[in-house]
């Protein structure tokens, strides 16, 4: 059964009374339909922690479910008294706990994924900084993960070239462009320099660039922009009150290049009021969103456009580039993943979604679970192939102590997805 077709099926099944109610519960909370799986059973300790909704399940009467939740929560040791307790943990159980515990305790994730779970363990072992190991796990062939887990191990062992050559595969491999010329120079993004033969005509796309204090990697970052292969787009760069040389680089850069235009927040909004600012200001047809300190392919946009042919929305993959060159994800695998801010929207369907809640963190997932809430998940596909590199930076709020997927950062995320999931689900939201 097409997935599109099941999932608007699971949709209307999870309203209908019936002894399925927890099995379909569970189905959707798998797939990431909040929606459905909450309306059918929203206190299974399944759905929960399928759900990343930790706090109600550490709260759970299950001791498995409750064992999870505190892992989910970093609250490590707490999860591990509970583990002590259980005599049999079944596998697919093992893995919720091993995914839970990831963020804050790859060793313990390490220990609890099965042998034949090569792709986490390898990521865990890079996450543990033995990329040796990680190595001797992943075999030659395999799919996208495979590639960049190689790259990663290749990359954290000082094999620069050979760690170039399988990030152009993981491109390649999906018929873009290689990005990286192969030589021995560390990776870092401004290596990735890449343009296209083709010139696609599509719909006006207005590419929003949230920018605060952003003078290192702005220039890099509307240049991948520039360098895209759909036409016509305009750049909106949201400054938010930036303190550096970010309006003055940018500035210049809009007197050569009409298509990018500076637009400026007299007071800091935040990266989600910056966001909506550029929504509000758009002109076209269809919008997205890039980080001022991201590398997007130049077709980025028109693969994403593509998916738009069938759909009022498309996501984005990407991974993660350390200022020293290493591959990373901050929940450890896998390192190639959809990315919410990567979405491209249709002005029809925004006007039925809406604007970004300006929260401090999560915004951006709150707001693809608000479409999918709205317009169906089969709306929105998430798409495969990488299209954006990004730098993981100390300054971003998934990777500060307070903000980020420590302990601290991880009870804030969990606490507001609580609250939009359950929204989403009962609230009208």
């Amino acid at each position: 059964m097409p997935r599109v077709l099941s999932d608007r099926l699971l949709m209307t099944a999870a309203a209908v009374p019936s002894p399925w109610r927890r099995a379909i519960a569970r189905l959707s909370a798998k797939r990431g339909m909040g929606v459905p799986a909450l309306r059918a059973a929203r206190d299974d300790w399944q759905v929960l922690v399928d759900l990343g909704l930790y706090d109600s399940a550490a709260a759970h009467d299950d001791p498995v479910g409750r064992m999870i939740g505190l892992a989910g929560l970093g609250r490590i040791g707490e999860a591990r008294e509970r583990m002590a307790q259980i005599a049999d943990l079944p596998a697919a159980d093992r893995f919720r706990l091993a995914r839970a515990a990831a963020p804050t305790a790859p060793e313990w994730s390490l220990e609890l994924l099965p042998p034949d779970a090569a792709e986490a363990r390898a990521a865990c072992l890079l996450a543990l900084d033995r990329p040796a190991e990680a190595e001797a796990l992943l075999d030659e062939g395999g799919g996208r993960e495979r590639r960049l887990l190689r790259a990663a191990s290749h990359s954290a062992q000082g094999r620069h070239r050979l760690a170039r050559r399988a990030i152009n595969g993981l491109f390649e491999s999906d018929g873009l462009e290689a990005p990286l010329a192969v030589d021995d120079a560390p990776l870092t993004l401004d290596a990735f320099h890449v343009k296209s033969a083709r010139s696609v005509a599509g719909p006006r796309i207005s590419v929003i660039v949230a920018a605060k204090d952003a003078q290192a990697t702005i220039g890099m970052a509307l240049g991948s922009l520039q360098a895209q292969s759909l036409s016509p787009i305009e750049i909106l760069v949201v400054d938010d009150a930036s303190s550096d040389e970010t309006v003055a680089i940018v500035s210049d850069l809009a007197a050569a290049d009409p298509r990018i235009r500076l637009v400026r927040n007299d007071r800091a909004a935040g990266a989600y009021g910056a966001r909506n600012a550029g929504m509000r200001a758009a002109s076209g047809d269809v919008m997205t969103f890039h980080d001022a300190d991201d590398w997007a392919h130049p077709r980025r946009l028109e693969v994403q456009a593509d998916a738009l042919k069938t759909a009022a929305a498309s996501v984005g993959s990407y991974f993660r580039l350390t200022p020293q060159g290493r591959i990373m994800n901050p929940r450890i695998f896998p390192l190639l993943r959809p990315n919410p801010i990567l979405i491209m929207i249709r002005r029809e369907a925004m006007a039925k979604v809406g604007l970004f809640e300006e929260v401090r963190l999560g915004g951006d997932s709150e707001y693809l679970a608000r479409l999918d809430a709205r317009l169906g998940r089969w709306n929105a596909p998430r798409l495969k192939p990488c299209l954006v590199v990004a730098q993981w930076s100390h300054r971003s709020l998934m990777s500060a102590p307070g903000t980020g997927l420590s302990r601290t950062g991880a009870a804030l995320r969990v606490a507001y997805a609580e609250a939009w999931r359950r929204r989403h689900a009962f609230g009208g939201g």
